[in-house]
C-alpha cells in the first residue's frame, strides 16, 4: 500500500494547513466546507495553537517542535477554525525539513471531511480509522466488482476482496509481485500491453469486454474491464491507476443464448418466408385453377340448363319426366350458382373483378331479392318479417354484386334456422346504410367468429338444415361489400341466434370515380333470383318420384305387400333422398328421414330391414347414426350401406371401421346400388333364419341336457345307495381290494351327481324369464361362506366380505353364481393352512363390478380363457376335483343379465374374478 504522504493527500484534494516551525499558519489550501475565503486567508499568518485544542492538540505542537510526528497515525481531536462547526476531526501531520537545512515545517491534514478518492480511504493505514474510512471502506468491501489500485508503474498495490475472489486470491495474497497482465489469460495480454495500456496512458481511460483469468483453475472469466488514471487535479500529475471490473459471465451466457434463439428464429423467419411465398404461389395457382374451371364449367352447364328449360315448357311433359327435370334443373343451377361464387371469388382474389356502380334505390333493390325467400321460409314454418324503411334513398351500388351480398345472407339464416323467425331490415344510421338480418338458429361459438368470412371455413356440429355448400358465400358477401366501401359484422350467442349488418357509406366519395356511372342502374335480381330459387327449392325438398333407371313396377309386386323388405333412406338433400325413393321403390318400401335424428327414432319404431344413409348430414351425421344402431339391441343387426362424396380406399374404410356394412361413393349407378342392397337384405334374412335355427336347437339341446340328467339322477343315487348297502352288508371284515372297489364307486357316482347337479344348473339359467330385484350381495356372500365353513370347520380362512354389497339381479341366479365363485375359491385355498377369502366390489369403466379374490392355487395367465368354458379344467382330478361346470354357468347367468366376467391370477398366487351386472353404475 502506497504511503499517504503530503503530495498524496494534497493531490486527493484534503484540507490542509501548511505550519512553520512557531506552528503559524503558512498557508490554507484544499477544500474547507462550511468556511469562506476571507476567513480562511485571515488564518494565514496566525498560530495554530487555539484551533488544536486539547491534549492531541498540544502533543501536536510539541511533536512539531521536535519533529516526531513525521507520517505518524492519524489522531482525532476537537477543532476550533472560524465558520467551521466544533467537533472532532481526525487529523494526519506530516513534518518537513527545509531543503537549506532550516528549522523544521509542517503539513497538517484533516481527514475528517469529504475524502474524494478511493486511494485516501484504502486499507491498509495503520492505527485506528477514521468513521468516514470505515464507511469508504465498507462500501468497497461490499461491491461485487472487481475493484483494484496500482502505482504509476502500472504495480497493484490493492485488491478489494471481490476481485480477489473473482480471481482465486487468498484474503491474505500480496498483489504487490503481481503485474497487471498477470491478470489475463496469455492469449490476452498482448492485447492489453497494445491496446490497453497504451489507451489508458494516451487518454486516461479505457473501457471494453474482455477475459480475465482464475489462478487456481487457469478458468478464463468473460468481464467488462474498466482502467482510468488517478491524477493530481491540481498539475495532472499522475499519483496512480485504477481498476473496475465485472463478471459477465451470466451475460456472456445470455448473449449466447439469444444469439443462439436469433440464429434459430432466423432460420425459422427464412422457412416461413419461403413457406408464405409458396403459399402465395399455391393461393394464386388455387385462384388461377378456380377462375379456369370456372368458366369451363358454365359452357356445359348453359347445355344442360337450356334444353332442361324447354324441356319444362312442354306442358305435354309427363308427370314423372317432369320430375325428374325439375330435379335435374333445380340442381344444375344450384351447381350454376357454386360455379358462379368460385368464378367471383377467384377474381376478387386475383383483383380482377370489376365493378359499376350507379345509384340505385337500395330499398327497391333489397326488397326485390327479398321477396324470393318468401315462400321458401313459409314452407319450412320460419316467420319471416322485412323491415325496409330507406323509401326513396339513393345509394351508389354495384346491382348485381348487392343482390349476391343480400342472397348469400338470406340463404345462411334459412339453412342455420330451424325454428323461430328472421327479420330483414334496412335502414339509414347517419352517413351509412345498415342492412341487418337477424335469426334465431343456433347460434355461432365466440372462437368462430373470427373465422367466419375465412373462405372455405365451416363451422362444425352447427344444427343446419343441410350440410351442402361450399363454405365461400360469406366470405364472398364480406369481399363485394367491401368493393363498396363497407364490410360486414356479425353478433352471435349460441343458442339464440345471430344477426349480420352489412354497413354501407352514403354517397360515392369512398368508390373510385372511374367506377361510378351516371344513368340507369346495372342489370336487376334475374340471375340472382334464379340461383335463390334453386336453393330453396333444394332446401324445401320435393315428391318422391320413381328413377327412370329403374324401369316399370314389375307387374307381381305390390308395395303394400307386407313381406317387401323396408329400406329407410336418409339424406338431408331433399332431390337426393327422392332420387333414392325412387331407385328402390319397385323391390321395396321406402321410408326417407333428412338426418340421423329423425331417422334413428324412425327406424325404433319400424325396424327396417336396411338403413341407406348419407355421411355428412345437420344434427347427427351417418357415422353417429351407425353407432346409435349399433347400441340399440332390437337395430344392432340391421345392415347398413353408407353413402358419401368422399371417394378412395380410406373413405370406404373409415366408413366400415365405423360398423356399416358397405360403403358406396357418390356417384354411383342405380343398377350397382340396387344389387348391394338386395344382396344385403338376403345376408340379414338368411343370418336372421339361420340364427333363428340355432336358437331353436340349443332350446332342444337344453330341454334334452335337461331331460337327461334328470333320468340320469335315479341311476346314479342308485348306484350310491347300493353301494353303500353292500358295504354294510360285508361289514368292516371285508377284503381290502373289496372296500377299495367300493370306494371308487361312491367316488364316481358322487362324481355323477355333482356333474348331473351342475349340467342341471347350466341348462336352468337360460330358461324362464330375469326376474330383476335388490339383492344384498353381502348376505347371499356371508351365507354361502358359512356353509362352507360349517362343511370344513378344521379349516383357518380368513374371511373379508365389504359391507353393502348390492345389486340388481336375479336373486335366484345371483346365489348359483356366488355359490360356484366361492365354491371355486374354497376349493382352491384348502391346501393352505391358513387362506384368505376377500368379496368386495370396485369401479371400471365407470361400472360397479364385484370380485372374489383368494390366495389359493391360481393358474396361468394364458390359460385364463379355458376357465369359463364347459368341462375345460385347469388342475388334475386328483389335486382338485371338480366337474369344469361351474364358471361356464356363472358366465352364462352374467350374460343373462347383460353384464361380463374376467379373471387375473398366477400359479400359487392365487386367482381374482371380477364380474359386472348390466345397471350397476359406479358406486352405486
Amino acid at each position: 500500500m502506497p504511503v499517504l504522504d503530503e503530495r498524496t493527500l494534497g493531490a486527493l484534494g484534503c484540507p490542509t494547513l501548511t505550519l512553520d516551525a512557531t506552528g503559524c499558519v503558512v498557508e490554507v489550501a484544499g477544500p474547507w466546507p462550511g468556511a469562506t475565503g476571507p476567513a480562511l486567508a485571515a488564518a494565514v499568518g496566525q498560530p495554530v495553537g487555539p484551533a488544536l485544542a486539547g491534549v492531541q492538540g498540544a502533543r501536536a505542537l510539541a511533536d512539531l517542535a521536535g519533529s516526531t510526528w513525521q507520517d505518524g497515525r492519524p489522531v482525532s481531536f476537537p477543532l476550533r477554525w472560524p465558520e467551521l462547526p466544533e467537533g472532532p476531526r481526525s487529523f494526519r501531520f506530516t513534518a518537513s525539513r527545509a531543503p537549506e537545512g532550516g528549522a523544521t515545517g509542517g503539513r497538517v491534514v484533516l481527514l475528517g471531511v469529504e475524502v474524494p478518492d478511493a486511494v485516501a480511504a484504502a486499507p491498509g493505514a495503520t492505527g485506528d480509522s477514521p468513521r468516514d474510512h470505515r464507511i469508504f471502506q465498507a462500501l468497497l468491501d461490499a461491491s461485487s466488482d472487481f475493484i483494484g489500485i496500482a502505482d504509476p508503474t502500472g504495480r497493484p498495490v490493492w485488491v478489494n476482496p471481490a476481485g480477489r475472489r473473482m480471481v482465486g486470491f487468498a484474503p491474505d495474497f500480496d498483489v504487490g509481485p503481481t503485474q497487471i497482465p498477470d491478470y489475463y489469460p496469455p492469449e490476452h495480454r498482448d492485447f492489453v500491453l497494445e491496446t490497453i495500456v497504451p489507451t489508458v496512458m494516451r487518454q486516461g481511460h479505457w473501457k471494453g469486454e474482455t477475459w480475465f483469468r482464475h489462478w487456481q483453475t487457469q478458468a478464463p472469466i468473460p468481464v467488462s474491464d474498466e482502467h482510468f488514471v488517478i491524477a493530481d487535479p491540481g498539475t495532472g500529475e499522475v499519483l496512480g491507476l485504477g481498476t473496475i471490473t465485472r463478471d459477465i459471465s451470466d451475460l456472456r451466457r445470455a448473449r449466447e443464448e439469444v444469439d443462439a434463439a436469433n440464429q434459430q428464429l432466423r432460420a425459422a423467419n427464412e422457412v416461413i418466408s419461403r413457406l408464405l411465398e409458396q403459399s402465395r404461389a399455391l393461393d394464386r395457382a388455387k385462384t388461377e385453377f378456380f377462375g379456369n374451371v370456372s368458366h369451363e364449367l358454365r359452357t356445359p352447364l348453359t347445355l344442360l340448363l337450356l334444353p332442361l328449360e324447354e324441356l319444362l315448357a312442354r306442358p305435354t311433359l309427363a308427370p314423372d319426366l317432369r320430375e325428374r327435370a325439375s330435379q335435374m334443373h333445380r340442381n344444375a343451377l344450384r351447381l350454376a350458382r357454386l360455379v358462379d361464387n368460385l368464378l367471383d371469388f377467384s377474381r376478387v382474389e386475383a383483383g380482377r373483378l370489376s365493378a359499376r356502380f350507379s345509384a340505385t334505390d337500395i330499398g327497391q333493390a333489397t326488397a326485390e331479392v327479398a321477396s324470393a325467400f318468401e315462400s321458401a321460409f313459409a314452407s319450412a314454418g320460419i316467420g319471416y318479417r322485412v323491415a325496409l324503411d330507406t323509401a326513396g334513398e339513393v345509394a351508389w351500388l354495384d346491382r348485381e354484386k348487392w343482390d349476391k351480398i343480400v342472397m348469400n345472407l338470406l340463404s345462411n339464416a334459412l339453412k342455420y334456422t330451424l325454428k323461430g323467425r328472421v327479420e330483414v331490415a334496412l335502414r339509414r344510421e347517419g352517413e351509412a346504410f345498415e342492412l341487418s338480418v337477424t335469426d334465431t338458429g343456433g347460434g355461432i361459438p365466440a372462437d368462430q367468429i373470427p373465422l367466419l368470412f375465412e373462405r372455405f371455413h365451416r363451422v362444425e356440429g352447427a344444427p343446419a338444415r343441410s350440410h351442402e355448400g361450399a363454405g365461400i358465400g360469406l366470405a364472398l358477401a364480406r369481399e363485394l361489400a367491401r368493393m363498396h366501401g363497407g364490410d360486414i359484422t356479425v353478433d352471435s350467442e349460441p343458442g339464440a341466434g345471430s344477426r349480420f349488418t352489412v354497413s354501407l357509406p352514403v354517397g360515392r366519395d369512398q368508390l373510385p370515380p372511374d367506377r361510378c356511372v351516371e344513368g340507369p342502374p346495372s342489370a336487376g335480381p334475374d340471375a340472382a333470383r334464379r340461383a335463390a330459387a334453386a336453393e330453396l327449392a333444394t332446401l324445401q325438398g320435393g315428391p318422391v318420384a320413381r328413377s327412370p333407371e329403374a324401369g316399370p313396377l314389375p307387374p307381381e309386386v305390390d308395395p303394400r305387400d307386407a313381406s317387401m323388405p323396408t329400406v329407410l333412406v336418409v339424406d338431408d338433400n331433399a332431390d337426393m333422398r327422392s332420387y333414392l325413393a325412387g331407385a328402390l321403390s319397385g323391390t321395396c318400401r321406402v321410408q326417407v328421414a333428412s338426418d340421423g335424428i329423425e331417422a334413428l327414432a324412425i327406424a325404433r319404431e319400424l325396424v327396417p330391414d336396411l338403413v341407406l344413409t348419407d355421411v355428412m348430414m345437420p344434427r347427427l351425421d351417418g357415422f353417429g347414426l351407425v353407432r346409435a344402431l349399433r347400441a340399440d339391441p332390437s337395430l344392432r343387426a340391421v345392415p347398413i350401406v353408407l353413402l358419401s362424396a368422399r371417394a378412395g380406399p380410406e373413405a370406404s374404410i373409415e366408413g366400415l371401421e365405423a360398423g356399416a356394412d358397405d360403403y358406396l361413393a357418390k356417384p354411383f349407378h342405380v343398377m350397382e346400388l340396387r344389387a348391394r342392397v338386395r344382396t344385403h337384405i338376403r345376408m340379414a334374412r338368411a343370418r336372421a333364419e339361420l340364427l333363428g335355427q340355432l336358437a331353436h336347437a340349443n332350446r332342444e339341446l337344453e330341454a334334452f341336457a335337461t331331460r337327461a340328467a334328470h333320468d340320469l339322477r335315479f341311476p346314479a343315487a342308485a348306484v350310491l345307495g347300493y353301494g353303500e348297502l353292500l358295504r354294510e352288508d360285508l361289514g368292516p371284515g371285508a377284503p381290502s381290494a373289496i372296500r377299495l372297489y367300493l370306494d371308487q364307486i361312491a367316488l364316481a357316482g358322487q362324481l355323477m351327481d355333482a356333474l348331473i347337479t351342475d349340467l342341471l344348473a347350466l341348462s336352468r339359467v337360460t330358461q324362464g324369464a330375469l326376474d330383476r330385484r335388490p339383492v344384498d350381495l353381502t348376505h347371499v356372500t356371508r351365507t354361502i361362506l358359512s356353509e362352507l365353513q360349517g362343511r370344513s370347520p378344521e379349516r383357518e380362512v380368513d374371511l373379508r366380505v365389504q359391507e353393502g354389497l348390492s345389486a340388481e339381479a336375479d336373486p335366484g341366479l345371483v346365489a348359483v353364481l356366488m355359490r360356484n365363485v366361492l365354491g371355486n375359491a374354497w376349493k382352491y385355498t384348502s391346501r393352505k393352512a391358513r387362506a384368505t377369502i376377500e368379496v368386495g366390489s370396485t369401479s371400471v369403466g365407470g361400472r360397479r363390478a364385484f370380485y372374489v379374490r383368494d390366495d389359493g392355487a391360481g393358474f396361468e395367465p394364458q390359460k385364463v380363457d379355458r376357465l369359463f368354458q364347459p368341462f375345460q379344467r385347469l388342475h388334475r382330478q386328483d389335486e382338485f376335483p371338480g366337474t369344469g361346470v361351474g364358471l361356464a354357468t356363472v358366465r352364462r347367468i352374467i350374460q343373462r343379465h347383460g353384464g361380463e366376467i374376467w379373471a387375473e391370477g398366477a400359479v400359487d398366487q392365487g386367482a381374482t374374478f371380477y364380474f359386472v351386472l348390466d345397471g350397476q353404475g359406479a358406486g352405486a
